[in-house]
């Protein structure tokens, strides 16, 4: 697993590499939880990832819980299937063109 963090103020940019999916979606999640001190908003950049599965949702979802109602996901530079299964699963209000 390849997961670059970046930090910009109150914004934590994840951008994890080639698939999240039940081999290292806690790992992930884990990474990105540690480093939530003061964030309120996390992008996802998706621009070298090349599948996600359903525990790869969850951990977006789980870290939208984290940061709590006055937090933000966005989900920058998804496409093919990455793009496909959000669309899919009805959470594609998350991804920003």
């Amino acid at each position: 697993m390849k997961l670059i963090i970046k930090k910009k103020g109150k914004e934590l940019i994840a951008e994890p590499e080639d698939k999240i999916d039940s081999t290292n979606a806690v790992d992930i999640r884990k990474a990105i939880e540690g480093e939530l001190e003061g964030v309120s908003i996390v992008t996802f950049d998706f621009n070298k990832l090349d599948y996600i599965s359903s525990m790869g949702i969850v951990v977006i979802l789980a870290i939208r819980k984290k940061l709590g109602n006055y937090g933000k996901i966005r989900i920058v530079n998804a496409s093919g299937i990455v793009r496909e299964v959000f669309e899919m699963s009805g959470f594609d209000e998350l991804l920003v063109n």
